[in-house]
């Protein structure tokens, strides 16, 4: 058999790489050609453009490296090296070459990953093409993902885990949070993300572009999110939490607390905040530019807005509760309150202010 012809004229066409290399492993077991040949008769069959690359930068050490080198490129999850009988299934992803030629390199994850992780762990991905991440951590783990391009991550967290996510591009990250967890989000370009929390949690977001959050937090959780262009979050907060929003630009905030909660709200651009407090709880709101401020307090409550610019806030309260309200610019207020009250106003400039008692 002339093992150097066959080898010559085998080429990768349609096929995967890995199917490529596993059919000239077992051809070149039975040829006596150097490294060398070997390794360039394997890459006059590969396809364009992994060839010039490979040609370029892959090492000529021996076949084995070459090889592994060529998988770890294409994001391959398998390697090169010698087949020991004792191995078993556990080196299933381990292809056989020359026993002499012994190398095995990492693979990194880019494309299609779905990880299953059973023990405490940590996962690393970086993905520089659009790709989609789904991992299920069933114990304490910690899930870190780069995202370049266009990509999804779903991520379903069984027990306290922690998500580290920087999105590059438009993207989306929706995340189930069983446990104790943390949620760390960057986002670059326009994003979505979704959470549901079942756990004491905390989810940070950073928006750098125009984006949409939406959480729903069931257990006692605190959400901080810096939104620095037109950008909408909606929450929906279930049981004792904390949630402080800084928009930048023309933002809406609706916000609607179940329980004993605290709102901190710092606008820096003429902005809309719709909040609905079913129990007691604490407002409190800096204003920068012409918005408006709607808040509907249904138990004992603290509201408490300042105003640097033109601005309008209406208060509806349906039990004892104390509005404090300091005015920089030309200003309205309108308070409707149903119990005792009572409402503090420092105007610094020409202000209204209308109260209509029902208690």
């Amino acid at each position: 058999m002339d093992t150097a012809h066959i080898l010559l004229t085998l080429k990768q066409g349609p096929r995967s790489l890995e199917n490529y290399i596993q059919e000239y492993l077992a051809i070149a077991y039975y040829s006596d050609l150097p490294d060398c040949l070997l390794i360039e008769f394997f890459c006059d069959g590969i396809n364009q453009p992994l060839r010039s690359k490979l040609r370029h930068e892959g090492p000529c050490s021996s076949l084995c490296q070459f090889m592994d080198y060529a998988l770890l490129t294409v994001g391959s999850l398998f390697t090169v090296g010698v087949a020991e009988e004792e191995c078993g299934t556990a080196s299933r992803t381990e292809m056989v070459a020359a026993p002499e030629r012994t190398h095995k390199m990492a693979a990194t994850t880019t494309g299609h990953v779905i990880t299953a992780i059973r023990e405490p762990s940590q996962v690393t991905t970086d993905l520089r093409e659009p790709s989609q991440v789904t991992t299920d951590l069933r114990e304490p783990s910690q899930v870190t993902t780069d995202l370049r391009e266009p990509s999804q991550v779903t991520t379903d967290l069984r027990e306290p885990s922690q998500v580290t996510t920087d999105l590059r591009e438009p993207s989306q990250v929706t995340t189930d949070l069983r446990e104790p967890s943390q949620v760390t989000t960057d986002l670059r370009e326009p994003s979505q993300v979704t959470t549901d929390l079942r756990e004491p949690s905390q989810v940070t977001t950073d928006l750098r572009e125009p984006s949409q959050v939406t959480t729903d937090l069931c257990e006692p959780s605190k959400i901080t999110v810096d939104l620095h262009e037109s950008s909408q979050v909606t929450a929906d907060l279930h049981e004792l939490s904390q949630v402080t929003v800084d928009l930048r630009e023309p933002s809406q905030v609706t916000v609607d607390l179940c329980e004993p909660s605290k709102i901190t709200v710092d606008l820096h651009e003429p902005s809309q905040v719709t909040t609905d407090l079913c129990e007691p709880s604490q407002v409190t709101t800096d204003l920068r530019e012409p918005r408006q401020v709607t808040t509907d307090l249904h138990e004992p409550s603290q509201v408490t807005a300042d105003l640097h610019e033109l601005s309008q806030v209406t208060v509806d309260l349906r039990e004892p509760s104390q509005v404090t309200v300091d005015l920089c610019e030309p200003s309205k207020i309108t308070v409707d309150l149903h119990e005792s009250s009572q409402v503090t106003v420092d105007r610094h400039e020409s202000s209204q202010v209308m109260v209509d008692r029902h208690g």
